[in-house]
């Protein structure tokens, strides 16, 4: 039997500088394993929630500010120690289990338990500021200004000759519970470059602003609010290869239904991620099963309520903005599959061959279904 339990005695990372080779156990946190590389010079292309698992989001694909630059999540896992569904624990890595290993970044959830993860890190000089800080920080809107805000930042998203990423949320933070728009954007760069980018957007005078250089391992600091615990929490969202702005005054038509539906809801936070920029030096396209990378926006459906009267409600407008995101790329259905287990596979995986590659691999590596029944055909065809 494998303990899975997370505990304060688990192994803390262990980064090697001459490498950049960061390893880590199953329970260590976003929050964790960022302070740790940071501690020796390092990064890592992790998502933007500190309380994650760094583990299930790396065999998941895992989004990332940084993807741009030096891949998602799974792209820069070197090995992983696993144990399989015959209970038998092996290393794989380019040159063991070669197959699996391809599977096992963006699919490895279903192939057994992960115990042990090997990350590529890298330099903190990636930040491109002399002190190895990132510039960020959140600027605040009133919902009623959507169209400005928008107008402003539509074409610093679709800029692809910048080094920036961000978030977009509607929230109704207390004590007013008004709906506000909050942008969390960040810069790799000089302050100065990030303040004259985004000038747009600053110069139309927000409720408020809170824009500095802060450590890497702060990064994130922004969207602690949302990771706290208690109630009910789902997550949901979906991908885009194109923007239009029109689509988000549907979705805060939803949002607003949500508040009005459910009061217990909100915390709720629906959102979207971008990073559109585009380098001249990409980073080496690997051969993985995550193949979502052309994928430049993803709504991002954060539903947070206490009340279980609630739930038919909250699915029920979450996939309404779900339907209406989807809409701007003519109704095409592409889901991270970190955030979803009740989509057609075909919207997981959706490359030629990947689905029959991920299912044969299944059958020889788990065929009684141990790590969930999908990828079975018995499952697929009820």
């Amino acid at each position: 039997m494998v303990s899975t339990c997370r505990n304060t005695a688990r192994t803390r990372p262990s980064p090697d500088k001459e490498t950049g080779q960061i390893t880590l156990q199953t329970g260590v946190l976003t929050k964790e394993a960022n302070d740790a590389a940071s501690d020796n010079g390092l990064c890592l292309p992790l998502g933007s929630a500190n309380t994650a698992g760094v583990v299930p989001m790396a065999l998941g694909g895992g989004l990332s500010g940084f993807a741009s630059i030096c891949g998602c999540t799974s792209d820069n896992i070197l090995s992983a120690r696993l144990v399989t569904a015959a209970g038998e624990l092996v290393v794989v890595s380019e040159t063991s289990h070669t197959d699996l290993f391809w599977a096992l970044r963006g699919a490895g959830q279903f192939f057994g338990l992960v115990t042990e993860l090997t990350l590529q890190g890298h330099p903190l000089s990636m930040l491109g500021t002399a002190d190895s800080t990132i510039w960020t920080g959140s600027i605040v809107f009133p919902a009623s200004r959507l169209e400005e805000v928008m107008s402003a930042l539509e074409p610093l998203i679709k800029d692809t000759t910048v080094p920036t990423a961000g978030l977009f949320i509607f929230t109704a933070p207390p004590p007013t519970f008004e709906t506000v728009i909050m942008v969390l954007p960040f810069y790799l760069g000089p302050a100065s470059d990030a303040e004259a980018f985004y000038k747009p957007l600053i110069d139309l005078g927000p409720l408020g602003s809170e824009l500095e250089n802060v450590p890497y391992n702060r990064m994130n600091d922004g969207v602690d609010a949302f990771c706290g615990k208690g109630g009910f929490k789902r997550f949901a969202g979906a991908g885009g290869t194109t923007f239009k702005r029109e689509i988000w005054k549907d979705i805060l038509e939803c949002f607003e239904e949500l508040k009005t539906k459910c009061p217990d809801a909100a915390a709720t936070a629906y959102a979207f991620e971008w990073d559109s920029y585009e380098p001249k030096d990409k980073p080496i396209a690997r051969d993985t099963a995550f193949e979502h990378k052309d994928i430049r926006v993803w709504a991002e459906l954060l539903s947070w309520y206490t009340d279980p009267k609630s739930h038919a409600d909250v699915f029920r407008i979450e996939q309404e903005a779900i339907e209406r995101f989807r809409s701007q790329d003519g109704g095409k259905a592409v889901t991270y599959q970190n955030w979803s287990r009740d989509v057609p596979l075909e919207q997981l995986y959706p490359g030629p061959g990947t689905l029959d590659r991920l299912r044969a691999l299944k059958k020889e590596w788990d065929p009684k279904g141990v790590f969930t029944k999908l990828l079975l055909p018995e499952t697929e065809a009820a």
